[in-house]
């Protein structure tokens, strides 16, 4: 299965190879779509790292560490 990260390299290289060819909107298009598959897989990586650390700070309290 392809990752977002390749799917989002492979609209960027389409863009480049389509740039100055007259389909400007079209790559306009192609580069916003990269970019924000960029953007949410930052957004699910600052998620992930959030859950992770509640995750600790939930197995402390339970364990009486709470400090």
């Amino acid at each position: 299965m392809t990752s977002p990260a390749q799917v989002a390299n492979d609209l960027m290289a389409q863009a480049d190879r389509l740039a100055g060819r007259g389909q400007d909107d079209l790559v306009k298009s192609l580069r916003r779509g990269a970019r924000v598959i960029r953007e949410q897989l930052q957004v699910q990586m600052q998620l992930e790292a959030a859950a992770e650390a509640e995750a600790v700070r939930f197995e402390r309290y339970r364990n009486g560490d709470d400090r």
